[in-house]
């Protein structure tokens, strides 16, 4: 029987806590595990979000209304939300993010962004500066969103803290009130080029050898959209070192599925409009 000394035992503890989160970042989802560290990281879209970064570094309360929130715009996939927390990590805030699309109307909206437009975190004695993420603005829409956008104006106008909204399509007419108060900065679709690399980066650090034509399946099956080529990716490798073309067929399987369900979609819509136009005929 032996005894171990205070330092002893901290260092035992200390081993097992890193041990606890090794385990934890190895089973992370790819998309989150990859997600960008840093700016430099941002693939395709690097200018933009060192244009977010410059926006964070001047923003003050007492700036002006239209440049208190900032809209990222662009479409799945390239880069917005990754930009933010690569921008966070870099700038030393907190985010706090809630989706639009899930908490829409004016209540929810209140309760969450309100509180969080005005108070940062109390670590160490100190308040950490915050930031607001509202991800996904333009799912915002229908009666039961009543009043959720107009609430998101009022909070912008006060807010202490500054405030980036995500948007596939800025242009959306829902979205013409929200304009007038926000900063805009698009973010482009991806190249194949750049997923292609990024992809290659995720194999390389997992370990898994992939033929040129796999990768350029995945790479062609993604439409730009880099979460998507992740998550196909991720897929793929499960339980192999090495994946060939022949392992991305499940891709093309699904694809299938979805013109399957599209093609019926329409042949009902179709069907549903000659029997309207029957009606109004009779």
């Amino acid at each position: 029987m032996f005894f171990l000394g205070k330092i002893e035992v901290v260092e035992i503890e200390r081993k097992r806590s890193d041990l606890k989160l090794d385990l934890v970042y190895e089973n992370l989802p790819w998309t989150i595990k990859y997600r960008p560290k840093s700016v430099d990281d941002i693939v395709g879209n690097r200018s933009v979000a060192e244009g977010l970064l410059s926006w964070i570094e001047s923003w003050s309360s007492e700036m002006k209304v239209k440049e208190k929130a900032v809209l990222l715009v662009g479409p799945a996939g390239c880069g917005k939300t990754s930009s933010v927390y690569a921008v966070a990590s870099r700038l030393g805030y907190e985010i706090k993010e809630m989706n639009a699309s899930d908490t829409r109307n004016r209540e929810a909206m209140e309760t969450i962004a309100r509180h969080s437009a005005f108070e940062g975190s109390l670590i160490t004695g100190t308040r950490v500066k915050r930031l607001l993420l509202i991800d996904e603005v333009d799912g915002i829409h229908g009666r039961e969103d009543s009043g959720g956008l107009s609430e998101l104006i009022k909070i912008i106008k006060d807010s202490r803290v500054p405030i980036i909204c995500t948007a596939n399509d800025a242009w959306s007419p829902k979205l013409r009130s929200l304009r007038s108060y926000c900063k805009i900065l698009k973010f482009k679709r991806l190249g194949p080029p750049s997923i292609k690399k990024a992809l290659e980066r995720i194999c390389e650090r997992e370990g898994v050898k992939i033929t040129e034509t796999a990768l350029d399946e995945i790479v062609k099956n993604c439409g730009g959209d880099l979460r998507a080529a992740i998550n196909d990716l991720e897929m793929i490798c499960v339980g192999r070192k090495l994946v060939a073309v022949g392992d991305t067929k499940v891709l093309s399987s699904r694809d299938r599925e979805k013109e399957i369900f599209q093609t019926l979609k329409e042949l009902f819509s179709a069907k549903l409009l000659k029997r309207l136009f029957f009606l109004l005929k009779v």
